[in-house]
């Protein structure tokens, strides 16, 4: 059965979250608040992928989990916010973060690389019961079968990346898992992704394997189990074109910044997403006047 676990106000609109992931939002104006915030904690990882948009390396800095709690202070119950990095597994504060986040009845969610289910198992065994949801950003998945311990916790969503992830990926995992649940996330031409795909050859099997998605939305949408998507995939995929105007409505969660924004605990800056260009330094402002500056420089 699906358990209501918060419901708030955010301005004059209402937030339901429910035990599945489930979010419902009743728009009828503006929101005072972001209701999720994708927080990057630290800047430190040796995973080494070529296309990380955040361009994290071994010489990244830990962000203050101090200061992002004063940051944070005054958000309601049912607050959810996406630890990643770099390696979030790696920052020396990180169960002091969800313990704040407990008592203060945030949803805290985090993302894990593949690479550290193996290195990082002590600490991601002490995570259960402390994390909401955890995104797997896959790095293989023909070894997900051997490696994955996680699989057990029903809010695990496993990570795909348009343009360095085929299809054929997806149906791997589908095939293995019925009832997975699986994040589309688009390529980001940010940072080292920039870099990654300007050969001739890389750019051209990116297009070609985003084209291959675009070819099996109907495929997608069928499919059982759980797929959702960011908003750069929703772009990158057309996504809009195969859903009738009052269902999409019903279905797309905003644009970047209008419900959500990013925070760069490393840089102490934040903008509406970790893709947008124009980030702002956090100047002993609330997350109330950060999200409202947002709101403004969107209009």
């Amino acid at each position: 059965m699906t358990k209501l676990l918060h419901a708030y106000e955010n301005g004059l609109n209402k937030i339901s979250l429910f035990s599945n992931g489930t979010k419902i939002r009743e728009k009828l104006g503006s929101s005072k608040f972001p209701d999720h915030c994708d927080i990057k904690i630290t800047d430190y990882c040796d995973a080494g992928c070529p296309f990380c948009h955040e361009q994290s390396t071994k010489r990244g800095i830990h962000g203050s989990i101090d200061w992002l709690a004063n940051l944070l202070d005054g958000l309601p119950s049912g607050f959810e916010l996406a630890i990643g990095g770099g390696n979030p597994l790696d920052h020396p504060d990180l169960f002091k973060l969800l313990e704040i986040c407990k008592e203060r009845g945030y949803v805290a969610n985090i993302t894990i690389n593949q690479l550290h289910l193996k290195s990082h198992k002590q600490i991601t065994d002490k995570l259960m019961n402390l994390v909401y949801g955890i995104g797997l950003s896959v790095r293989d998945v023909d070894s997900l079968k051997d490696e994955n311990y996680l699989a057990t916790n029903t809010n695990l969503v496993y990570h795909l990346i348009l343009g360095v992830h085929s299809f054929q990926d997806f149906l791997k995992i589908k095939k293995r898992e019925p009832e997975s649940k699986i994040l589309l996330l688009g390529y980001k031409q940010w940072g080292f992704g920039k870099k990654y795909g300007e050969s001739q050859e890389r750019s051209s099997d990116i297009k070609k394997k985003i084209s291959q998605w675009r070819a099996h939305i109907p495929h997608i949408l069928n499919i059982s189990g759980v797929v959702s998507f960011d908003n750069l995939s929703i772009d990158q995929l057309s996504l809009q074109d195969w859903f009738e105007p009052d269902k999409w409505q019903e279905m797309f969660m905003g644009d970047d910044g209008e419900f959500s924004m990013y925070v760069d605990c490393c840089k102490r800056e934040y903008a509406i997403s970790s893709t947008n260009p124009n980030k702002l330094r956090v100047e002993n402002q609330s997350i109330f006047q950060c999200f409202d500056n947002l709101n403004v420089s969107r209009k």
